[in-house]
């Protein structure tokens, strides 16, 4: 008799418990679940040196999660525009194919700090021409 082999694929987080953690970890942020997605609005200063970002987290069940610069708009430099960036305008914070997020994952604690992470790579690449920030290009 042959063995059955039994694969357990875990479920995603469930919106309203990644709007729980994002509220928990980031009290100022506005969070709303409207159906299947999740806007969260929130401000960054990523060094004390560089400027401050109003920032619009997007995630729609069963999609990657989005991260837009809402203001300033993110300067081209010698009319190049910044790295690491899709076409849409979000910021690319992680390489889907990589498994380095995934929907079981919290965006508290992974798209909220990269985000701030590119930010900061985003400010010096702005000064020199050379992201700092590695990644995938």
């Amino acid at each position: 008799m042959a063995k059955s082999k039994v694969t357990f694929k875990p479920k995603p987080l469930p919106l309203v418990v990644q709007a729980i953690l994002l509220r928990r970890h980031h009290p100022s942020m506005q969070v709303k679940v409207k159906g299947t997605t999740l806007q969260a609005h929130f401000e960054v200063r990523p060094s004390e040196m560089g400027g401050t970002y109003q920032v619009l987290l997007q995630h729609q069940q069963g999609s990657p999660p989005e991260v837009h610069v809402l203001s300033p708009t993110l300067q081209h430099r010698d009319g190049v525009p910044p790295p690491h960036l899709y076409r849409n305008g979000a910021l690319c914070l992680f390489y889907p194919p990589s498994g380095e997020w995934t929907p079981q994952q919290a965006l508290a604690t992974t798209l909220i700090p990269w985000t701030v992470d590119w930010l900061f790579y985003y400010e010096i690449w702005l000064v020199t021409g050379t992201w700092e920030g590695g990644g995938r290009h």
